[in-house]
């Protein structure tokens, strides 16, 4: 697992959660954000780093992804829907 003072911000990460195996590192909300999808649709969740750990699910970070692994991700994910991805460069 890579610890909270590790993480880039803007920065992605591979690791896992119920939801997800690729999140982004907010810094300034201090949480993970990823795309969720549930019944045919997609959105944005929030999720927190294990050192924050409030009894609900957590996101752990085990690997930084670059820009083109996650648009690669994505557009698995989201059988090729376009989403503006934050590239933290």
């Amino acid at each position: 697992m890579i610890a909270k003072k590790d993480l880039l911000d803007l920065g992605y990460y591979a690791g896992s959660c119920r939801n997800a195996s690729v999140a982004q590192w907010l810094a300034d909300r201090n949480e993970f954000v990823y795309i969720r999808l549930k019944f045919g649709c997609s959105f944005f969740e929030t999720i927190r780093h294990p050192e924050d750990d409030d009894g609900y699910d957590l996101f752990i970070p085990v690997r930084e992804l670059s820009v083109s692994d996650v648009r690669v991700k994505l557009n698995e994910l989201t059988n090729g829907h376009e989403y503006d991805i934050i590239a933290g460069e």
